[in-house]
């Protein structure tokens, strides 16, 4: 049992590896952060290699089906977003929901670990894509990027204050991004571990004759709730990645075609 909601998003060394620099140790010890992640790209290439692995029978895989839905969902994304010109982009875009998907919903099964309930996960991941985002925008445009700073027929005299402005937006971004992530998973896995340790509380509480009593009036509204709770958390993982790849696919465009 957790003794505190949060503890699940604790920390732990597994095997820990110190390399002796000239002044001090460098410490890369391999934690269970790490464990989740490894474990979670083994999957997914190991799901993607059940759908190339037998051409013969890759219409029966039932993976197949699933991904081409994703295949077809990040398609249109792109479509909508940007056009069929800029279908190079379809690999990079199919990247980040993929891993998004399957990070949040590797984090809901029994003894796993909620990788994207880290912010410093979450932070990464977007100042990756951001990074990456502006360094197109850089190769297409140089210099002419900077105009993101500053729209159109923006009056000289407010010119200066709006280019503050647009740069803390525009560069709030990676906040954005990482926090809203960050937050919806780990306020999901919270609520329903607090919801386990009531009722683990409850059912091996000393009171015997009281639970007696109400366990029939307790048992299956409880139980219903905590069933609706995890598919709203499945649900989540699947919205939150949806809204994650759309935020990248909108900053895309906005460093390719710029206003």
């Amino acid at each position: 049992m957790l003794f505190s909601p949060v503890e699940q998003f604790e920390l732990g060394i597994i095997k820990g590896i110190f390399i002796k620099t000239e002044h001090s140790f460098l410490d890369i010890s391999f934690s269970n952060l790490s464990f989740f992640f490894a474990f979670l790209f083994i999957v997914i290439f190991f799901l993607f290699g059940l759908v190339y692995y037998n051409s013969e029978k890759v219409f029966s895989n039932p993976f197949q089906k699933f991904l081409e839905k994703i295949v077809s969902f990040v398609l249109t994304l792109l479509k909508d977003n940007l056009n069929w010109a800029n279908n190079i982009y379809f690999v990079l875009l199919f990247t980040i929901f993929i891993v998004i998907l399957f990070a949040n919903i590797g984090g809901m099964f029994p003894y796993s670990f909620a990788i994207t309930g880290h912010l410093m996960v979450t932070f990464g991941i977007a100042f990756s894509v951001f990074l990456g985002l502006n360094i197109i925008g850089y190769k297409i445009h140089r210099s002419h990027m900077l105009s993101l700073l500053l729209p159109e027929g923006v009056p000289f005299a407010i010119s200066s204050l709006l280019i503050i402005i647009e740069f803390i937006s525009y560069n709030f971004r990676v906040i954005s991004l990482s926090v809203r992530l960050f937050a919806n998973i780990m306020a999901g896995h919270t609520l329903l571990a607090v919801i386990y340790g009531f009722n683990h509380f409850l059912i091996f509480s000393n009171s015997t004759s009281i639970l007696i009593a109400i366990l029939p009036l307790i048992l299956f509204p409880v139980i219903t709730l905590v069933i609706l709770l995890i598919g709203l958390e499945f649900g989540v993982a699947l919205i939150q990645a949806y809204v994650f790849t759309l935020l990248c696919t909108m900053y895309l465009h906005d460093a390719k075609f710029l206003h």
